[in-house]
């Protein structure tokens, strides 16, 4: 992971990409299917960065990696709506690799819960793991967002 300078880029309004499932939704466990599934149950802690973000001048786009179903626009759209979230855009996979989504949206920040993902971002993005909160600790993520992001 990249230290990274906010302040060196925030006055060319930086884009910053978060993935909607798992990032700044939590994933609840179902006990018929035995799995973890995606939720529309808010990450807090993502929230509160997205608003800081976007009070430091940041463009926010939200990358969901669905299709760009009626019930899918109507749980994105819904819940950036119900949370009165800060977002410029919102990028619908349907099917094109998520990272490929990133480097269209300009992003030189993304937050997503996906490791792997993270290790495919294009050059010059920086990536930063969100840990799932039920079965990873959020300290690491905290710690680095309060070393890099808010100082």
């Amino acid at each position: 992971m990249h230290v990274y300078d906010h302040k060196a880029t925030k006055e060319k309004r930086a884009i910053v990409t978060f993935t909607f499932d798992g990032a700044m939704t939590l994933p609840v466990f179902d006990t018929k299917l035995v799995q973890w599934v995606r939720s529309t149950e808010p990450n807090p802690y993502i929230l509160e960065e997205m608003f800081r973000l976007a009070c430091e001048q940041w463009k926010i786009v939200v990358i969901a990696d669905r299709p760009k179903t009626l019930g899918d626009k109507a749980d994105v759209n819904g819940f950036i709506k119900k949370h009165e979230l800060p977002i410029s855009g919102t990028i619908f996979t349907c099917g094109t690799k998520i990272v490929d989504c990133i480097e269209r949206a300009e992003s030189i920040l993304h937050f997503d819960h996906d490791l792997a993902v993270i290790a495919r971002l294009p050059h010059g993005v920086t990536g930063i793991k969100v840990p799932h909160p039920k079965r990873e600790s959020s300290g690491p993520l905290l710690s680095f967002l309060s070393a890099t992001l808010l100082s």
